[in-house]
C-alpha cells in the first residue's frame, strides 16, 4: 500500500524513507555535537532525577494526619475555617 493509503485507514508504513537533504543535515548536527559533553548533560540529568524521586519517595512515607494541620494553625494563632 502507498503512503497516502495507508494514511487512510489511519495506518504508517513500516519504513519511511527521509529526504537525501534531512539525512545530510542530521549528520552535520552529529559531527558539530560533542558527544562527551551532551553524555554528561543526560547523566547530570538523571542524577537530578533519581535524587528528585528518592526525595519523593521519603515524602511519600511520610505519615500524614489532618489533625496535624488543625495544630499548627492553632499554633500559630490562625483560625481559617
Amino acid at each position: 500500500m502507498h503512503k497516502a493509503k495507508l494514511a487512510a485507514c489511519g495506518r504508517l508504513p513500516d519504513v519511511v524513507l527521509p529526504g537525501r537533504d534531512v539525512v545530510d543535515a542530521g549528520i552535520l548536527l552529529l559531527q558539530t555535537t560533542d558527544m562527551e559533553e551532551k553524555v554528561e548533560e543526560l547523566a547530570a540529568e538523571i542524577s537530578a532525577a533519581l535524587d528528585m524521586g528518592e526525595f519523593c519517595s521519603q515524602i511519600e512515607r511520610l505519615g500524614v494526619d489532618d489533625e496535624l494541620d488543625e495544630d499548627f494553625l492553632e499554633i500559630l494563632g490562625l483560625d481559617i475555617e
